[in-house]
């Protein structure tokens, strides 16, 4: 006979949530950095490094689990 126990997702789904809402907050903070000057930002690196490896990587990482 199989076993058709339901798997709890609860934890995914917070994991995922929670990782969405940091992701979003490296692209506000690539988006506030914008507004630096450019010698504080280094040109358009930091903004670019904050949004990319930071919100796009941590959003790709919350929907893997």
């Amino acid at each position: 006979m199989i076993d058709r126990r339901a798997v709890d997702r609860r934890l995914d789904r917070w994991i995922t949530v929670a990782g969405g809402i940091a992701a979003l907050a490296l692209l506000g903070a690539a988006l506030v950095a914008t507004l630096l000057p450019a010698d504080v930002r280094h040109g358009i690196w930091m903004p670019l490094h904050l949004a990319l490896a930071g919100g796009a990587g941590l959003a790709i990482a919350a929907v893997l689990p």
